[in-house]
């Protein structure tokens, strides 16, 4: 109890080792890892938030940093690390697309630049009223750097690309001051809507939008591309109550 599965298994992956190696060695007659077995883990059903939630968190977080980032998650599934790393150059307004290629990854008190979970480069499809919010919110930013001039910050990163600290210029979550958002920053978010009576963290948005997804009947593997999963199993094993209330055809 308290500890998770992976830690789980890693112990029990160690003990096998030493267990059939003082068996080899003669040292113990008998491997007792032989009888043991890991426990089941059942994990716990997806969260999602209510239409509900979501119009009481927006309307908080209308005069606040965490408005962009927060609808970016929610209308693209995207990860925390590639919401924060999400960069101008990324989003193809002539296609309606946003390029997931990376993300910002906190590692040794320093912010870098990086491959994303599974190093897969993904092409995320939005729509078109999105896609004229994101145009708004980028003209917002021109405007504000033009007015803050000389006092917008710069923004260095380690890139691992390049591997080299770099001044990234393009970052779309971004403070007044031209301070990039992060990870931390984010858990703003917990933290006001806390009192209002709903359990936030970030991921629940990737997990509202591909059940959004799922029960208005996209496929499983449009859903995995979406998200970026390795495999589509991956994807109808997080997702199984869904497909299986909506009967989603996973073949399509």
């Amino acid at each position: 109890a308290g500890y998770s599965d992976s830690y789980i298994k890693s112990i029990f992956k160690t003990l096998s080792a030493i267990f059939n190696y003082s068996e080899e060695q003669e040292y113990l007659k008998t491997n007792p890892m032989l009888k043991a077995s890991t426990p089941t883990v059942i994990k716990p059903p997806v969260e999602v938030l209510t239409p509900e939630e979501i119009k009481t968190i927006l309307n908080r977080l209308q005069t606040t940093n965490c408005l962009l980032p927060f609808k970016i998650g929610l209308n693209t599934g995207m990860r925390i690390g590639e919401v924060v790393g999400l960069r101008w150059r990324n989003i193809n307004f002539e296609t309606n697309t946003i390029t997931v290629d990376h993300q910002l990854l906190a590692e040794k008190g320093r912010y870098c630049l990086g491959e994303t979970k599974n190093k897969r480069v993904r092409t995320i499809k939005i729509t078109q009223d999105f896609a004229d919010y994101l145009k708004a919110e980028q003209e917002k930013q021109k405007q504000n750097k033009e007015l803050v001039a000389e006092f917008w910050r710069e923004n260095k990163v380690y890139n691992y690309f390049t591997r080299k600290v770099e001044i990234v210029d393009d970052f779309v979550c971004i403070k007044e001051t031209g301070d990039f958002i992060n990870h931390g920053g984010l858990k703003y978010i917990e933290r006001v809507v806390k009192p209002l009576g709903i359990d936030f963290n970030f991921h629940k948005l990737r997990h509202t939008h591909a059940t959004t997804l799922l029960e208005n009947g996209a496929s499983i593997k449009m859903v995995q591309e979406r998200l970026g999963h390795a495999r589509p199993d991956v994807t109808l094993n997080i997702y199984s109550h869904v497909t299986s209330k909506y009967e989603v055809n996973i073949l399509d």
